[in-house]
């Protein structure tokens, strides 16, 4: 089984937060561990950072999933000569990217659980 401390140290890693949001994200951490538990071959190494780095990912996408789903995005607001400018579109774009490119990268640690029919 993955750590879910682990995940959240890398998480920090790959996103600079820092040790007082913790609490913030550590339910995402403990959530993308178990998941990434379950799908691990069982001749692999749950230690290897390719896998850690695979819960970390997709614990910041399920943060950004929630917090865009209760965040108003306003897109931008304007006062006088100053524009502040939030793209959230643009953030979860650039996380999934980098959840599929560690999905990728831990490919080889994984269960592939995934059937396709074909024509024969």
């Amino acid at each position: 089984m993955l750590d879910s401390q682990a995940v959240f140290v890398r998480l920090s890693q790959l996103i600079e937060c820092f040790e007082d949001e913790q609490t913030l994200y550590m339910p995402y951490c403990e959530t993308a561990a178990a998941v990434i538990s379950e799908n691990i071959r069982t001749d692999a190494d749950a230690s290897d950072i390719r896998l850690v780095t695979v819960a970390a990912t997709m614990a910041y996408n399920r943060y950004l999933v929630a917090k865009n789903a209760y965040d108003c995005d306003c897109g931008s607001v304007r006062a006088g000569d100053i524009t502040i400018t939030s793209d959230g579109e643009k953030t979860a774009k650039a996380a999934q990217q980098m959840m599929e490119t560690a999905l990728v990268d831990a490919a080889p640690l994984l269960k592939d659980n995934s059937f396709l029919f074909r024509t024969v």
